[in-house]
């Protein structure tokens, strides 16, 4: 029941929005890599939304690294007001960095980010987690927020102001594992392994939160057919690009993993954000293990409603556990085939 009082709240939110021309105001948190950079230009490309800020944070690889593939989404997706853009933490809270070159390439962008000259913009002097504060205050509740990396600029914002999550209207995450395995250990899903430390300060800070784990992301598969119909049909610019940075990914899935395509996590957790009624969700409590040796990152949700599990704590996520996945490509390719 508030699942679907949220799912029917936030529509006719975005549809009163949409009436007045208005749009949705957001910081997107990314570390990069290959379907971060499809999400970004995926939420570049509609209306719904108006993305403030990308604030940057390493994960798929170096923060360094990450913003310069967000400059070069950029030069890209052509918007016609360019967020500004601001580096964010070099490392996990407490941890060491984890990337992930076997699966996004050394350069987070498949390899292929040096076949790009981005035009040079500035960044923001401020670091990211400073950024987020600013633009929650001065948007006063209206801003939203899309992570689709580890969660550390999350968690470094709440340490500065701690009353964070009532200058947030929402928040979309991208992380997690319940009832399918980890991807990066057998129980932990990369952003969360990356920092667990800060997905747990960010779970317990009181956001209205919706998380996105790999029970639903790993619905939904872009395969080579599917990009190349595509291509064909539209000779869309935007594919052309996505085709060239996904081949690396793809044939790390095809090698190690026996899938012909690659999962589009950080897409699907945009899609969430313009089109809440595909989804299907539960209200949970999601805590995010900190201390095993074996178990560090895993997510932890409470689905049987066992009170001494976790003694009276309440729901602090909507968990998505499913999607209407052909009428999500179908969303999805009518923003990306555009030849603009």
């Amino acid at each position: 029941m508030l699942f679907v009082c949220f799912v029917v709240g936030y529509h006719l939110c975005l549809q009163r929005r949409r009436s007045k021309l208005m749009a949705e105001p957001v910081i997107i948190d990314t570390d990069a890599g290959v379907d971060d950079a499809i999400a970004l230009l995926l939420a570049l490309r509609s209306p719904e939304l108006h993305v403030e800020a990308i604030t940057t944070v390493a994960g798929n690889a170096t923060v360094d690294r990450c913003t310069e593939n967000v400059e070069i989404v950029l030069d890209v997706a052509k918007p016609s007001k360019y967020p500004c853009v601001a580096r964010g933490a070099e490392h996990p809270l407490v941890r060491q960095l984890i990337t992930a070159p076997e699966v996004h390439g050394d350069d987070g962008l498949g390899n292929v980010a040096s076949e790009f000259a981005p035009r040079e913009r500035p960044i923001e002097e401020a670091p990211a987690w400073q950024l987020i504060i600013e633009k929650a205050r001065a948007l006063k509740g209206e801003l939203n927020l899309i992570t689709l990396g580890p969660l550390t600029n999350l968690a470094l914002a709440l340490e500065h102001d701690p009353d964070l999550p009532k200058l947030v209207k929402h928040v979309f995450t991208m992380g997690g594992a319940f009832r399918v395995p980890g991807n990066t250990t057998p129980v932990g899903e990369f952003n969360f392994v990356v920092d667990p430390e800060a997905a747990q300060q960010v779970l317990k800070a009181g956001f209205n939160l919706t998380l996105l784990p790999l029970d639903a992301t790993q619905r939904v598969l872009l395969t080579p057919e599917n990009l190349t119909r595509e291509l064909i049909r539209s000779n869309s610019p935007t594919l052309k690009f996505i085709e060239r940075i996904t081949a690396f990914t793809i044939d790390y899935h095809r090698r190690v993993e026996q899938l012909d395509g690659m999962f589009l996590h950080d897409p699907v957790t945009v899609g969430a954000a313009l089109w809440p009624w595909l989804f299907q969700s539960e209200c949970l409590h999601v805590r995010v293990e900190t201390k095993g040796e074996f178990t560090y990152g895993m997510s932890i949700g409470e689905f049987h409603r066992i009170p001494r599990a976790f003694g009276s704590e309440h729901p602090n996520a909507i968990v998505v556990t499913g999607l209407d996945v052909p009428q999500f490509f179908l969303l999805f390719f009518s923003r990306l085939s555009n030849p603009s």
